[in-house]
Parts: structure tokens; sequence; C-alpha cells
């Protein structure tokens, strides 16, 4: 009795390894594995597509030159949320001077803190004095992507950002519009180099193309109400990732001259989670 139990327990056992090597089994399971392949490989160029679209969005942003003063603050209403959404650049600026780890990125938070500044004076102000508000605005923007790319190119040469602080006060957006494909051609090319960098990377651009389309609609139909006001928030969310950015090239920067005065030549720099952003 015991040699039966034995001999019908072994084959069952050959029985069921046959059924799970069978070539429907197989077959099920190459194509769970082709289906997910493909998965991945749509995710991967959806966010390389996005990652060029933040590319073009954050150019075309920075490149747009309006004139005038403004048509943001129709109301009491509208002028209010205006001033009260420009405080997140303060709060960024505030963020990055608190952990920033060199004195150019510093520098860089200090400057969006004169952003913010800025920008609440340009919607709290009217009359005479609005178009000069304007024009601070502007010039705090751009004496701002100045600094960024400082922080973001700390080898670029001194003669290059002397140039472009004084051409601040008379070319702003041309000025804007360079330091900020600058920037968002070096985020591209870290976000490739260290895949740690690729999701922050991803929502900045995600960021920057919503706030794109927001700035887009309020030139097209100058009555929509708080459009501003979004791309108020959508910008200051823009600028706050590109912490990401400063930090690996902190890392970088002050890995080498670590290396460097051991005698060693610093590599990669440290994925995002080990970073201070």
């Amino acid at each position: 009795m015991d040699r039966l139990l034995l001999a019908w327990t072994r084959n069952r056992d050959v029985e069921s390894n046959n059924f799970c090597d069978s070539p429907a089994l197989v077959l099920k399971s190459g194509l769970n594995k082709v289906e997910h392949n493909h998965q991945e490989w749509k995710r991967s160029i959806l966010m390389n597509i996005m990652s060029l679209g933040g590319v073009i969005a954050a150019t075309a942003n920075a490149g747009l030159s309006p004139q005038g003063p403004g048509v943001c603050d129709h109301n009491k209403y509208e002028r209010c949320a205006n001033c009260v959404t420009s405080a997140p650049y303060v709060l960024c600026g505030i963020h990055s001077i608190k952990h920033r780890r060199t004195t150019a990125g510093k520098m860089w938070g200090a400057s969006l803190v004169g952003v913010g500044m800025a920008s609440c004076a340009f919607h709290a102000s009217s009359g005479d004095i609005r178009p000069a508000c304007r024009r601070l605005d502007f010039w705090t923007i751009a004496a701002a992507s100045n600094l960024m790319l400082r922080a973001v190119y700390p080898n670029c040469p001194h003669a290059v950002t002397a140039l472009s602080i004084v051409a601040t006060p008379f070319k702003p957006f041309m000025v804007s519009f360079c330091n900020s494909t600058a920037m968002e051609l070096k985020y591209l090319y870290r976000a490739h180099m260290n895949k740690d960098l690729k999701r922050a990377q991803v929502f900045h651009a995600t960021t920057c193309l919503i706030g794109l389309s927001c700035f887009a609609a309020e030139e097209i139909w100058p009555k929509l109400p708080f459009m501003h006001a979004a791309w108020h928030c959508l910008s200051a969310v823009a600028v706050s990732s590109i912490n990401h950015l400063v930090a690996d090239v902190e890392q970088n920067e002050l890995g080498l001259k670590a290396g460097q005065s051991k005698g060693v030549r610093a590599t990669n720099a440290l994925p995002v989670q080990q970073l201070q952003v």
C-alpha cells in the first residue's frame, strides 16, 4: 500500500512539472514579458517627450516679452490673489538660502526673495508708478536667472556673468531666455546621466508646460480670471524643483574639491534621495 501511494505521488509530481512547462504556459509567460516591456517602452517615450516639452516651454516662457502695464489686475480680488501668490517665490528663496551648500546657490535663493517682493510690488501698484514696477519685476527675474546660471554652471566664466548683468536693464527677456535655455539643457543632461534626477526633471518639465499654457491663456483671453495667479503658483513650483539640479551640481562640485584635496578625483553625484534639496 505504501509503495502504491509513493508511486502515485511521484506520478502526480511529474504531471505537475510537465503542466508547468507546457507550451501554453510558456507562451503566456512570454506574452506577459513582452507586454511589460512594451509598457516600459511607452513610459520611457512619454517621459522623454515631457522632458523635451519642458525645455521648450521654459525657454518660450522666458522669451515672451509682454508690453505695457499688464492685463492681470482687473479688480481688487485678482490684485489680492496675485500679491498673495507672489509669496511662494519668497518661500522658495528662503528654502534655498537655508539648504544650499555653495555661495552661488545661496545667492540664487536670495534673488528669488527679491523676485517675490518685486512681483508683489508690481501687482499692488497702480497709476504712474505701475510701469516702473513692472520693469523692476522684469529686471529682478533676469538678475535671478543670472545667479541661477552661476549656481548650475559653477565653472561659467565670470565675464559671461558680468556681460549678462550689464545686459539685464536693456534686454531682460533675452537674458532670461538664454539663461533658462542653458539651465534646462543642463537639467536634461544631468537627468540622463543621473537616473535619480529623471523624476524631478519630468516633474519640472510638466509644471513648465502647464504654466506656459496658463500664461498663453492669459494673453489670448485677458478677461479670464485668476490665470496670472495660477501661473504664479506653477512657476514657483517649477523654480522650486530646480533645487534638485542645484543639489546635484553642488554634490559634484564639493565632491570634486574634496577628492582633489586628498589627491583623488571624484566621479558621480549621489542619488537625489541622498541630496539635500
